[in-house]
């Protein structure tokens, strides 16, 4: 496997690391939508939308 395909797995591994980070805000969201205090933290939810942004970019930048 070259160098380069190498790099393109590891990027989809950061990526799949990152959308499910994500996905999990969001379900910990719907679930805590019953009871406000399930919620997570403002806090956390936005250090995970800033990793999906900047995973995002880095794609389409083609880092």
């Amino acid at each position: 496997m070259s160098e380069q395909e190498q790099e393109v797995i590891e990027e989809i591994k950061e990526l799949r690391r990152v959308i499910h980070a994500g996905l999990t805000v969001i379900a910990a969201q719907l679930v805590g939508s019953n009871d406000d205090n399930a919620q997570p933290s403002k806090e956390y939810v936005s250090k995970a939308f800033l990793q999906m942004q900047d995973v995002l970019s880095r794609l389409r930048q083609g880092d």
